[in-house]
């Protein structure tokens, strides 16, 4: 695990967001920048040590990252909805958008009067089509990628669900 870590240190620190310099890594790890960028480059190789220093500077990176100090502000254990990627969110507005056009009457909300189970359905037919056809495979009807439609009838099962469970005071539901 350590030598996998400062295997790639590049992929590494691009990976976590960590957007550390190799002269941060170097004076953080106390190994000469020279020798990094030659690593990074496959000019030089590093000794155990030193893929263990790299590593546990990258960890310790990503651990305050992901545990940011709390004296300034009480987030912890809320959601981090930045973690999400948004591309989703454009393509479960996009099928949202086709279906308000699809089914006009009940406004916006109106997917709140249909049974989670049939939602739950719709996202399975659409989750098969995109196997059976490719990821990106695109429903006849709306022209909108099936894992699209997938992600929007999941999204409303989750809700639905989240909703019953609530009235039914079995879980939480994010802040």
């Amino acid at each position: 695990m350590i030598g996998d870590v400062a295997e790639g240190t590049v992929l590494q620190r691009r990976r976590y967001g960590l957007h550390m310099t190799l002269g941060d890594l170097a004076e953080k790890t106390g190994i000469p920048i020279e020798v990094i960028d030659g690593y990074e480059e496959g000019r030089v190789s590093l000794t155990d040590d030193q893929k263990k220093r790299i590593a546990e500077v990258i960890s310790d990176r990503v651990h305050k990252f992901a545990e940011p100090d709390q004296s300034a502000k009480q987030d912890a254990g809320k959601p981090r909805l930045s973690l999400v990627p948004p591309q989703i969110l454009y393509e479960i507005e996009k099928v949202r958008r086709y279906g308000c056009g699809k089914y006009p009457d009940g406004g916006v909300d109106n997917w709140r009067l249909v049974e989670p189970q049939r939602y739950f359905e719709a996202y399975l037919r659409h989750t098969v089509k995109a196997w059976m056809n490719g990821p990106l495979a695109r429903d006849p009807e709306s022209g909108l990628m099936h894992i699209a439609h997938a992600a929007c009838n999941l999204a409303f099962y989750f809700t639905l669900m989240a909703d019953t469970s609530k009235k039914e005071g079995t879980t939480e539901r994010g802040d």
